[in-house]
């Protein structure tokens, strides 16, 4: 993954700066998203990162969730990668999809099924590139601690990714910025479940009454340091996520 990142880098330059003519482009190769790997440590959310907003520190504070969540619950053990990868076999159609525009002008689009504008980018030896201001994730299905929650899309503020195309297949990083109070709401919404059938393992039950509610998870004085807003975009703040993924041409 590492090798990649100065053709990135370089990319990522030449998209920022020249736009994409559509009309130029050729029909959109559609690959999906069919599995993904999600930090299972905090030190793994450092490695598996970009610097989203170019201030020269990397970017993944939910990947440090996740990290952290794992690491703390591997005992139970608490399967994100399992279930979210339930969910893209079934309720969650995630897509990439990269049009040829020339030679090495690429736009690529990542979103839910039918939905998605493309981003500006580029491809060196096979390794597209691109960033910008449009990309949806499914957050709650990246962050269901049960394997009950409805999977729901939510778009990004930022997006960036550095993928390697070959044989029908696409792998490497993709990252987001995503606005932080619906980020926020949603990975509660995702992780309450959990956190009620283990007994409130960080007690976070604020009013001692044996339920546990989503706006005491939201409220808690550790929650809202982990899911803290570290990037901006736009005005908006947000919060930063990286993974790794795999996806398969359809």
């Amino acid at each position: 993954m590492k090798t990649m990142v100065p053709l990135l880098l370089l990319a990522s330059a030449c998209a920022a700066d020249d736009p994409i003519d559509p009309a130029t482009c050729d029909a959109p190769r559609v690959y999906r998203i069919d599995t993904v790997t999600l930090p299972a440590s905090t030190r793994a959310a450092r490695e598996m990162a970009f610097d989203l907003d170019g201030d020269g520190v990397v970017d993944n504070q939910l990947g440090q969730v996740s990290g952290y969540l794992i690491d703390k619950f591997s005992d139970v053990p608490l399967d994100l990668m399992g279930r979210a990868n339930a969910h893209l076999a079934t309720d969650t159609d995630w897509r990439i999809e990269i049009a040829d525009c020339g030679d090495v002008d690429r736009r690529v689009a990542i979103d839910r099924a039918g939905v998605g504008i493309a981003l500006p980018g580029t491809s060196f030896d096979g390794v597209v590139g691109a960033k910008g201001s449009d990309g949806g994730v499914p957050l709650v299905a990246l962050f269901d601690g049960t394997g009950t929650v409805s999977s729901q899309f939510t778009p990004a503020e930022h997006t960036e990714l550095q993928l390697a195309e070959t044989d029908g297949e696409l792998t490497g990083l993709v990252g987001f910025a995503i606005g932080h109070e619906l980020a926020v709401r949603l990975v509660v919404h995702a992780m309450a479940g959990f956190l009620v059938e283990h007994d409130d393992p960080f007690g976070m039950d604020a009013d001692g009454d044996g339920t546990l509610t989503e706006t005491e998870i939201a409220t808690n004085s550790l929650a809202q340091a982990v899911l803290g807003a570290d990037v901006q975009f736009g005005g908006v703040d947000s919060i930063s996520l990286a993974l790794e993924i795999h996806a398969t041409r359809m």
